[in-house]
């Protein structure tokens, strides 16, 4: 079997990084700040959330706190958004198709969190961020 020569192969990685976009992890940005009670209005595509930081306000209320997530799939893949708390995962939506919304509410205490897509290898690929509830 003949092998592809060197020069070959990085044309034609060169060339699907420019055209398809392979290879070429999107990152997650941009960031709100809502108080307890409000919605956390949060937009998923491949492989991103925006705003990817978000401060919920408690107005100095202790103990667990409602948070409500709609996050809204813009991409074509499913999206879902999680909560983890150092390994421990606190709720999250639905996995929803491109076009579709879901919602839910996650009971938190005050803390940092990481808000994530915990599907597949989504993640990895960018789709993550910080819940910070203060």
């Amino acid at each position: 079997m003949r092998r592809a020569p060197a020069a070959f192969t990085l044309a034609v990685a060169a060339i699907c990084a420019l055209v398809a976009g392979c290879g070429d992890k999107a990152k997650s940005s941009g960031s709100v700040t809502v108080d307890a009670g409000k919605p956390v209005e949060v937009k998923a595509d491949e492989y991103s959330f925006n705003p990817a930081t978000v401060t919920v306000r408690t107005g100095g209320r202790r103990g667990v706190v409602p948070v409500t997530f709609r996050l809204k799939n813009e991409g074509s893949l499913p999206h879902d958004i999680s909560v983890r708390q150092g390994s421990a995962e606190r709720g999250g939506t639905q996995a929803v198709g491109g076009g579709k919304t879901a919602v839910s509410t996650v009971a938190l205490r005050p803390g940092e969190y990481v808000i994530f897509c915990s599907i597949g290898d989504h993640e990895k690929l960018g789709m993550k961020g910080k819940l910070h509830v203060e």
